[in-house]
């Protein structure tokens, strides 16, 4: 005879993970080098973002990091739509990381 905590009915039976754990799971197993990036846009991008989403699997956080990558290619190119200055020194500094 073994001694238990739980329920004669629950013994045996796997039980749902409640879902705050799996959220601090998830957290901690999450990249450490990964940053918050805040972005509070006008409402046509959500919408935009939300068109592709719908049409796509790929997560919004990778379209999101789509477009910043092509934003830091046009910056190296000296294309952006804001000086920057010195875009040889823009460019070394991008390039480094990498």
């Amino acid at each position: 005879m073994s001694l238990s905590t739980q329920r004669p009915s629950q013994r045996g039976t796997a039980q749902a993970t409640p879902a705050h754990v799996e959220k601090a799971r998830a957290a901690v197993a999450n990249d450490p080098t990964e940053k918050k990036i805040p972005l509070l846009a006008p409402k046509r991008y959500h919408q935009g973002l939300q068109e592709i989403k719908g049409m796509s699997e790929t997560p919004v956080k990778h379209l999101l990091l789509e477009a910043i990558d092509d934003l830091f290619e046009k910056y190296k190119r000296g294309d952006g739509r804001f000086d920057v200055g010195n875009v040889a020194e823009l460019k070394r500094r991008l390039d480094a990381l990498s």
